[in-house]
Order: structure tokens, then sequence, then C-alpha cells
């Protein structure tokens, strides 16, 4: 399982995703608005809900059943700016897995790059299965 890749998935960031994203979150920043938002630093997180399977269909494929499955952390490395109308490839690995007092930590690094093919953001997220 260590170095399993998931299928590239790729999505495209559009304004009214974002705006769904803020008012969900509860922030009205101005920013976040207007005729060239920002995109907010946890945004990234609805990406792979909107690829193909989503999160449900890669822990599948890890033979993880998504009931036995806890969200343990999740972090963000920017290596450049998110903007509307970018074209989002996201691909995933398992990094490592560990196991601790009866759980497993699977630790999935994912790189997403935009329409340029351009390293943007790298995200790290551990699932922990009970």
């Amino acid at each position: 399982m260590v170095g399993y890749a998931f299928p590239p998935f790729q999505m495209q960031i559009e304004r009214g995703k974002l705006r769904e994203f803020t008012r969900a979150i509860g922030d009205d920043n101005p920013a976040f608005q207007g005729d060239d938002p920002i995109i907010p630093p946890t945004f990234p997180t609805v990406f792979l809900f909107w690829a193909g399977e989503g999160l449900e269909g890669a822990l599948k494929a890890l033979g993880v059943d998504i009931w036995n499955v806890l969200h343990g952390e999740q972090e963000y490395e920017y290596h450049g700016v998110l903007r509307v109308g970018d074209v989002i490839t996201g691909r995933s690995r398992v990094e490592s897995i560990t196991e601790k007092k009866g759980m497993t930590f699977i630790l999935i690094v994912t790189e997403y790059h935009n329409q340029a093919d351009d390293l943007i953001l790298t995200e790290t997220m551990t699932i922990i299965v009970r």
C-alpha cells in the first residue's frame, strides 16, 4: 500500500464554488468576493470531494471501510497562488502507514498543479483507521 498512487483528478476553481465555501464556513470577508477574489487557505479541502469518487472512493481503493475512519490531520504547503478559473490537477499517493495502539495511521500526500503544470500546493492528510 505504501507508494500506492491514486488516479489523478482534475477540477476548475469556480467562483460559485468559492462563494458556497465561504458561506459554509461563515466567512464574509470581502477579499473572497468581487472581480478578483483571493482563495481562502483551507479551500483545497473541497478538492478531493469534487474529484471522481472522492475521498470515499480513495479509501475503498485501499480496502478501508469509511465507517471506521477518523480524520487525523490536514496540512497545506503553498508553492504558488490559487485563482478563480485555475484548472487544478491533483495526484495523491500513500506516503506511509503506521500502527499505534490498535489503530492504523495512513499518511496521504497530494500534489496540486495548475493548468501550466506549476506545483501550487502540497497537501498532507492523516487518516486514522480504528
